[in-house]
C-alpha cells in the first residue's frame, strides 16, 4: 500500500489529504455539519533555505508540524500537500470556528521557535468552511488558497 504520510514531518501527504478531505465532505454533506478548511504557507521559506541550508529549513518544516498537531484539536486532520505548503481539515467546524482556529494557530506561532538558530516563523493563511455554501473539494480548496494568497499579499 502506498505511504499516506510525509517522510521529513509524519503528517499526511497530499494523496491522504485529497482522499480524507474528500470523504469528509461526503460525511458533512450527509449529516448537515460544516467541514472547514486551514490552508498554511510559511513565509519566505526559501529565504531560510537560502539563508540557513536545507538542514535547518527541514527541522522549521518538522518543528512546525509538531506544533500544527499539539495546537489543533485530536479529531483534525493535519497534511502537508507539499513544500511549505499545510492544511488542517476540521470536521464538525463552521466559519466562525475555523477563523478562530486560525487565528490561534498565528498567534501561538509567533511565540515559538523551531531551531537552534532561534529563526521566527510567520504563515499566511486562508481558510474555507461548507457553512458559508461552498460544498465541494474545489470549491473549498480554490477559496481557502485564493484567501491564504490574499494574505501573503498583505505581508
Amino acid at each position: 500500500s502506498r505511504s499516506c504520510t510525509d517522510p521529513l514531518t509524519k503528517l499526511y501527504n497530499r494523496g491522504y489529504f485529497d482522499e480524507r478531505f474528500a470523504e469528509e465532505i461526503n460525511i458533512a454533506g450527509k449529516n448537515s455539519i460544516p467541514v472547514s478548511l486551514v490552508m498554511m504557507d510559511i513565509d519566505f521559506f526559501k529565504k531560510i533555505n537560502d539563508i540557513y541550508g536545507h538542514g535547518v529549513g527541514d527541522s522549521v518544516l518538522r518543528g512546525f508540524a509538531r506544533f500544527l498537531r499539539v495546537v489543533v484539536r485530536e479529531s483534525d486532520i493535519v497534511a502537508r500537500p507539499g513544500g511549505d505548503e499545510f492544511v488542517v481539515i476540521l470536521p464538525a467546524t463552521n466559519l466562525d470556528g475555523v477563523r478562530l482556529v486560525a487565528e490561534k494557530i498565528r498567534k501561538e506561532l509567533s511565540e515559538r521557535r523551531f531551531t537552534r538558530k532561534r529563526i521566527p516563523v510567520s504563515i499566511s493563511v486562508g481558510v474555507a468552511s461548507t457553512s458559508e455554501g461552498c460544498d465541494t473539494f474545489s470549491c473549498l480548496k480554490k477559496r481557502a488558497d485564493k484567501r491564504m494568497y490574499k494574505a501573503k499579499r498583505n505581508r
